[in-house]
């Protein structure tokens, strides 16, 4: 018979890989990761992959899943982020205006015109 505690951490790990799952799906489908730095990703993977030798020392158990499905997690938000977005961030790199391409904003003068005062010297 499976202890409480061992009960407790395959459903919890079920649940957390669960929740992870329409990330992922989305993140695949629309190939937008671009609520992702390259520099949190990367983190994340060598976070991951560190903890995973104090992890994979522990007898096996529900922590191995739920390890193993985030280094897999992150590992493939990577990926798909290094895939995905090079055009993107090459894209917003370059800037928006030559020096003499400006936007039409900042070439037209801005006229205002006040309206008249009323004999009291009130605004209407």
């Amino acid at each position: 018979m499976m202890s409480l505690a061992l009960v407790a951490g395959t459903v919890s790990s079920v649940i957390f890989a669960a929740s992870n799952l329409p990330m992922l799906v989305k993140a695949r489908r629309t190939r937008d990761l671009s609520s992702y730095s390259l520099a949190y990703l990367v983190m994340n993977n060598v976070g991951n992959l560190l903890y995973c030798l104090y992890v994979f020392n522990l007898p096996p158990g529900p922590i191995w899943a739920m390890q193993s499905f985030y280094l897999l997690t992150m590992g493939l938000l990577l990926r798909w982020y290094v895939r995905f977005t090079p055009q993107r961030r090459a894209r917003s790199a370059q800037p928006r205006y030559s020096a003499d391409a400006r936007p039409a904003e900042a070439r037209r003068p801005v006229i205002v015109f006040a309206a008249p005062a009323d004999r009291h010297g009130h605004s209407p």
